[in-house]
């Protein structure tokens, strides 16, 4: 008996007869289409699926009594013992049926009148279709049982290596959006599909049909609609409008006029690691009682996070002021005489030299330094409805972790905030501009001292 699947193995217990049950699968039952204007939905994309089963999961029997509805020459007539179907040990991303699924997605969610990005048949690839997807949809295979029969010949009892049967798949869909880059809804769905004649495929079948089935429901689900409703993308939208609260003042610290590199080391130890929750991101002081420069989207909705300066000492910082359309954040921590790092307010010119300066991809990685120069300023918006905003673009390397640290001129002062890396496209990263992040956040210079 061969392994169809890669993702699957056929588990034998011997004995001396095949004493499998079946297996026990929910039922089913699909909701009905829920009717939506497909104008009014933005675009998506299917991002993968991973297995939130364990390895060695039984998924599937192979019973004795063979399975109802459906046609099989003396269905598991030579199995013997308890004979199941588990996960084997491969990777979660689910490699042998990935690309199935991706398929499966594309035709259920267009059948559905849905506006998909990623054509899994298409030949080329095409980066500006990828960029129209504003979300991305990931799937979770939370649970699958089912029965199989494999097919036997009639005079001599020898397996064929044709199945038939039945598969049962709960799915968790996480709705990411992928220019705000967070998580907007979690959905469950289930799906079931019976293979009623047998064939070499027929568990991928079942095992694909089941997914198809689940995402069938995903997009007859309310909820589902309502996330990817422009309406909705709207609303999630913060104006893109300055914050009115009180201005905050702090003082202008003179610019600098020597090289970067001249006063690395005075620069290197007001650019700090910013900690909330699991993650981590970067940081930056512009006063000497404490106020320090980041992204909205690395303290997230933490309250306090945890700043660490490049000597390893680390204190709470209290988020103070946020604004998620320009996407920047103020923290205040109480400590004073620390050195600010002065801003150059006008913008940089093209092909100019830039460097950053931040934690990327692991906090030991802090005061990593990285060298362009300044490829585009460019205006656009992140989301339907959303006013264009202005963002420097370089070809300075930087991964996760630097968000929200600074961005410095060929004299070190800070002219940007680390903020968007194009995934698609090397070299093609996004900054904001430093004159941007203070008028957002109402935060005021007050002249320097003569």
């Amino acid at each position: 008996m061969r392994v169809l699947l890669s993702a699957i193995v056929i588990a034998v217990l011997v004995s001396g007869c095949n004493t499998t049950a079946r297996m026990e699968v929910p039922t089913v039952v699909q909701p009905e289409p829920v009717e939506f204007n497909t104008s009014d939905i933005v675009p998506f994309a299917f991002q993968g699926a991973v297995s939130g089963m364990r390895f060695g999961s039984v998924i599937a029997h192979f019973p004795a009594e063979g399975v109802p509805g459906i046609s099989s020459s003396l269905c598991n007539y030579s199995y013997t013992g308890e004979v199941t179907l588990t996960l084997n040990n491969g990777s979660r991303h689910l490699s042998g049926w990935n690309d199935e699924m991706h398929m499966a997605f594309f035709e259920v969610m267009k059948s559905q009148g849905f506006d998909v990005v990623g054509d899994p048949t298409n030949l080329f690839d095409y980066s500006d279709e990828r960029g129209r997807a504003e979300f991305a949809i990931g799937a979770r295979i939370k649970d699958m049982s089912g029965n199989f029969c494999e097919d036997h010949d009639f005079w001599y009892g020898y397996p064929q290596d044709r199945y038939a049967g039945e598969m049962f798949m709960e799915v968790e869909w996480t709705i990411f959006n992928t220019t705000m880059r967070q998580e907007k809804n979690r959905i469950t769905t289930t799906g079931y599909f019976k293979v009623r004649k047998s064939s070499r495929t027929g568990m991928l079948e079942a095992i694909i049909g089941a997914f198809s089935a689940a995402t069938e429901s995903l997009g007859s689900n309310k909820d589902f609609i309502k996330a990817l409703s422009k309406e909705t993308v709207r609303s999630d939208v913060v104006a893109s409008v300055p914050l009115t609260d009180e201005a905050i003042y702090i003082p202008e610290i003179s610019l600098s006029t020597q090289p970067f590199e001249d006063h690395v080391r005075r620069i290197l130890p007001s650019v700090v690691t910013i900690r909330a929750g699991g993650g981590h991101g970067s940081g930056f002081v512009i006063s000497e009682d404490g106020y320090i420069l980041s992204n909205q989207h690395v303290v997230g909705d933490f309250d306090t996070v945890l700043v660490r300066f490049e000597n390893g000492v680390e204190i709470d910082a209290a988020v103070i002021r946020r604004h998620e359309g320009r996407d920047v954040a103020l923290l205040k921590i109480p400590l004073r005489g620390l050195r600010a790092l002065p801003m150059n307010l006008e913008l940089p010119g093209i092909a100019t030299e830039a460097v950053v300066v931040g934690s990327p991809a692991d906090e030991e990685l802090y005061s990593t330094v990285t060298r362009g120069s300044i490829s585009a300023l460019r205006k656009f918006s992140y989301a339907s409805g959303a006013t264009p905003l202005l963002y420097i673009q370089s070809d300075v390397a930087i991964t996760g972790g630097n968000s929200g640290g600074p961005m410095f001129d060929k004299d070190g002062n800070v002219i940007g905030i680390t903020v968007l890396e194009q995934l698609d496209a090397d070299d093609v990263n996004f900054f904001i501009p430093i004159d941007d992040a203070l008028k957002f956040l109402n935060i005021k210079q007050t002249p320097a001292s003569s």
